[in-house]
């Protein structure tokens, strides 16, 4: 883990990859900074933050487009289910707390969509569904969550602290699209391991048992959507024990199938 703020912005920038950013700081008390910059901006910038994150300003940003997913109010608990993802950066904005950007690896074509992507993950992982959006900013890591509530009986805040960083891509396939048809953002035509497949399997179980689903409901889903299933059929009931572990990750009961 990285501390310094400036190698710290410079890890987000290159793992991110983003063409533009939009920043944005905070003060409880007085009129919000606005900024669109690009990576050499932001870098160049990180001193003035420091600098007003010192004055009470909580520092935030977003990597401008829809492939970016911010999942915010993250447990530890849920960072288990967060790896099959292949997130690109973990952030603790304050103790036990946690921030996770997801880089989609097909783009949104519109902001319903996006926004559809952002609301199944934030219920797959159990995350805070208001953050939940396609332009919704989080905290840069390398300054302090100036919350009063963090504030520490010394008078100090807690840094927000860049834990893991990884450039790679997540290949969520979205359960439905933004009018509630059935539709996927990964190409028909997309090729995977085997390995792969039961991964988008399981956190489709997850996002099913999030929401309430039965184990009947989530085995009909399964054998619509899962080229795995389809190719299981007879004998080893691969279905029916990817509905029992994701429920046992999930900490639900294993209801009879």
């Amino acid at each position: 883990m990285i501390t310094n703020a400036h190698q710290v912005v410079q890890a987000i920038i290159n793992t991110l990859d983003a063409s533009e950013y939009l920043v944005r700081l905070i003060h409880d008390s007085k009129p919000p900074i606005n900024k669109r910059l690009d990576a050499d901006q932001l870098l160049h910038e990180v001193s003035y933050y420091k600098s007003k994150n010192t004055e009470g300003y909580n520092v935030y940003f977003r990597p401008i487009g829809y492939e970016y997913v911010l999942l915010d109010d993250l447990t530890r608990s849920s960072l288990l289910t967060l790896a099959t993802l292949k997130p690109s950066l973990l952030i603790e904005t304050s103790p036990d707390n946690f921030q996770a950007w997801l880089r989609l690896s097909n783009i949104p074509q519109s902001r319903d969509v996006a926004l559809q992507i952002c609301k199944e993950l934030a219920t797959l992982l159990g995350a805070d569904m208001g953050s939940a959006e396609p332009d919704h900013i989080g905290r840069l890591a390398g300054y302090t969550n100036r919350k009063p509530k963090h504030r520490a009986a010394n008078g100090l805040y807690p840094f927000v602290r860049l834990h893991k960083w990884e450039k790679r891509e997540c290949e969520f396939i979205p359960l439905r699209g933004a009018c509630g048809e059935e539709r996927s953002v990964i190409p028909h035509n997309k090729t995977s391991d085997s390995s792969d497949r039961s991964r988008e399997d399981f956190n489709l179980c997850c996002m099913l048992i999030n929401q309430g689903k039965t184990d009947d409901f989530i085995r009909y889903e399964l054998e619509l959507r899962s080229e795995k299933a389809k190719a299981r059929k007879g004998g080893f009931d691969y279905i029916g024990t990817t509905i029992k572990n994701a429920r046992i990750r999930c900490n639900t009961p294993v209801t009879p199938l």
